[in-house]
C-alpha cells in the first residue's frame, strides 16, 4: 500500500499558509507564529476559498511587507525628525526648542538610517559636544529628545526597530542660591544697563516667575487697580492641543515691582511688558549675562533667581502658598487647601521678596523715545 504523501504548506518569506476547517467550510490563514509579534495576532484570515487564491493573497501580503521594510530601512534620522515635528505641530505643540536641538544633532545624525545607529555613535556625539564645552545636562537633553523621536517612529511603524540610545550621565544639579546681598547687587547691576533687563530682573525677584512667563507677559494681565500680575495667558485650554505648559501663577505686586511696572508702563511702546525698541523679546540671555558680569557673579541664570526665591520662602511661608506663587506642578494640593484664596493669600510671600527701595527704571522717554500707547494706567 502506497504511503500517504505528507502535505507541505505553502510558504513565503517565513510565513506559512494555514488551512482551517470550520462549520462554514475551509478557511485559509497566514500563520504569523514565530515572527516575533509578541502580543499581536497569531494569524491573519484570508478572503479566498481556494488554495490558489489564498496563495496569491499570501504573495501580495509578503510583497507589501517587503515594501514597508524597504521604506523603513530608507528613512534617515533627519527625515524621521521632520516627520515627528510635523506630527507635533498637528497637536499644536511648540517645536522651537527641538529645532534648536537639531542644529547640534543634525550634522551627526541627519543622513544616518535609524537602524545603523549604535551606542558608539552616541558616545562619539557626546564626546564631540563635551569638547566644545557643552554641559552634561545639555548633551543629555539633546540625546533624550532624539530618543523620543525614535520611539515615536517605532510606535508608528516608520522603523522596524527602535535603536537603544546611549545618553551620558547627568551633571550636578544647579542648586545655587543667591544671598539677599547678591540679589541686590544683581538688581543694581541690571539697573546700570538696559531698562528692559532691569525690569526683567525686578519682576523675576518679586514674583519668582519663570523666564518665559515673564517674557510672555503683556500689559492686559498687569492689573494696577487690583495690584496683581496674571502670568497665565491661557485660562481656557484648547481641546485640540496636546501642549502642556508649566504652571503660571496669579501674583500680587509688592512695592518694588509695582514701582518698576508703573515707570515701564508710562514709556511702553508695545503690548508686551518686556520689550526693546517697541519689539517683543524672546530672550534676555545676552543682557542678563552682562548684568551678572557687572554684579561680579558667576554661573547665574534667570532660573537661579527662581530657585533662590523658592529657597528664601521655604522657612517663611507654607508649602501650599509657595507652590501657588511659583506655579508648581503639585497644584492639586494647593487647590484643596486654598480653593478660594486667589492672590490675597500670597501677599505675605511677596512681601518677603520686596527689596524696596530699589533703583527705579529709566523712563524710556528719557532716551528720546515716546510712549505710543498712552500715559494712563490700563485699569483706571
Amino acid at each position: 500500500m502506497a504511503k500517504k504523501r505528507r502535505h507541505v504548506p505553502y510558504e513565503r518569506d517565513g510565513l506559512k499558509l494555514g488551512k482551517r476547517t470550520t462549520d462554514k467550510g475551509i478557511r485559509w490563514v497566514i500563520d504569523l507564529r514565530g515572527q516575533g509579534n509578541h502580543g499581536g495576532p497569531k494569524r491573519i484570515g484570508l478572503t479566498s476559498r481556494s488554495e490558489e487564491g489564498a496563495r496569491a493573497e499570501l504573495d501580495a501580503f509578503c510583497a507589501s511587507q517587503a515594501a514597508i521594510k524597504r521604506q523603513q530601512q530608507a528613512y534617515t534620522v533627519g527625515q524621521l525628525w521632520e516627520m515627528w515635528l510635523r506630527e507635533r505641530e498637528a497637536d499644536k505643540l511648540s517645536n522651537e526648542i527641538y529645532r534648536a536641538n537639531w542644529a547640534a544633532l543634525g550634522p551627526c545624525f541627519a543622513s544616518k538610517p535609524a537602524e545603523t545607529l549604535t551606542a558608539q555613535i552616541f558616545r562619539d556625539y557626546a564626546q564631540a559636544r563635551f569638547t566644545l564645552g557643552r554641559s552634561s545636562w545639555t548633551v543629555q537633553t539633546e540625546l533624550v529628545r532624539l530618543r523620543a523621536c525614535l520611539k515615536w517612529a517605532a510606535e508608528n511603524h516608520h522603523i522596524a526597530r527602535r535603536p537603544k540610545v546611549w545618553v551620558p550621565a547627568p551633571g550636578k544639579h544647579r542648586d545655587r542660591v543667591l544671598s539677599l546681598e547678591e540679589a541686590k547687587r544683581l538688581v543694581q547691576a541690571a539697573q546700570a544697563g538696559d531698562p528692559h533687563i532691569s525690569l526683567f530682573v525686578i519682576i523675576a525677584f518679586a514674583t519668582g516667575a519663570r523666564h518665559k512667563a515673564i517674557l510672555d507677559l503683556d500689559w492686559d494681565r498687569v492689573d494696577f487697580v487690583s495690584g496683581v500680575i496674571q502670568f497665565d495667558d491661557q485660562p481656557q485650554r484648547d481641546p485640540m492641543s496636546k501642549a502642556w505648559r508649566k504652571g503660571r501663577a496669579l501674583v500680587p505686586m509688592n512695592r518694588a515691582v509695582r514701582a518698576a511696572l508703573e515707570v515701564a508702563y508710562e514709556g511702553r511702546q508695545s503690548q508686551y511688558v518686556i520689550e526693546h525698541g517697541g519689539r517683543r523679546l524672546k530672550s534676555v540671555k545676552s543682557g542678563f549675562a552682562n548684568a551678572v558680569a557687572r554684579a561680579g557673579l558667576v554661573g547665574i541664570t534667570p532660573h537661579t533667581i527662581r530657585h533662590s526665591v523658592a529657597s528664601w520662602l521655604e522657612d517663611r511661608v507654607g508649602d501650599a502658598r509657595r507652590a501657588q506663587l511659583l506655579g508648581h506642578g503639585n497644584i492639586e494640593t494647593t487647590r484643596k487647601v486654598y480653593t478660594h484664596s486667589g492672590a490675597a493669600m500670597l501677599e505675605e510671600a511677596v512681601s518677603y521678596l520686596d527689596f524696596a527701595p530699589l533703583p527705579r527704571l529709566n523712563n524710556h522717554a528719557d532716551e528720546g523715545t515716546s510712549a505710543s500707547a498712552g500715559d494712563s494706567h490700563p485699569n483706571g
